[in-house]
């Protein structure tokens, strides 16, 4: 498996990146909270749905300087090339909020994750088995 490309919107501290590594062998070079560790972050929770490091409670939701920005899209999408079969992932974590019967104001109800393979939305059991199967189930 090889990563192709990669593209994150509103990931923790990255409004908008792309990096094209073309499958090559690629290292991240860069002073203290430039993105690196976000980068690698994006790349574990996009396959397996948590954070390099393995912390708990990870969350891919940008912070602004009074706390977590709202309202946002969080997204991580990678093209991979695997077994000569191009394929892309896509994750997007985002908040939901409900109106309450009689109210006139919607309020958040927690969050939710959108995957797609290939561009087209599919269930979490379907990326999870497709994830697996470019994985080899590390």
């Amino acid at each position: 498996m090889k990563l192709i490309e990669l593209t994150l919107e509103n990931f923790q501290g990255i409004r908008g990146l792309t990096l094209s590594f073309g499958g090559k062998s690629a290292s991240i070079y860069g002073d203290n909270a430039t993105g690196k560790t976000t980068v690698f972050n994006a790349i574990t929770w996009l396959l397996f749905d948590k954070p390099g490091n393995g912390a708990k409670n990870f969350t891919p939701k940008t912070k602004g300087a009074d706390g977590d920005l709202h309202n946002l899209e969080h997204s991580a999408e990678a093209t991979f090339l695997d077994g000569g079969r191009m394929i892309t992932l896509k994750k997007v974590y985002h908040e939901v909020y409900k109106k309450q019967r009689g109210s006139a104001h919607e309020e958040f109800s927690g969050h939710t994750a959108d995957y797609y393979l290939d561009g087209v939305p599919v269930k979490e059991k379907e990326y999870a088995a497709a994830v697996l199967a470019m994985t080899g189930g590390d």
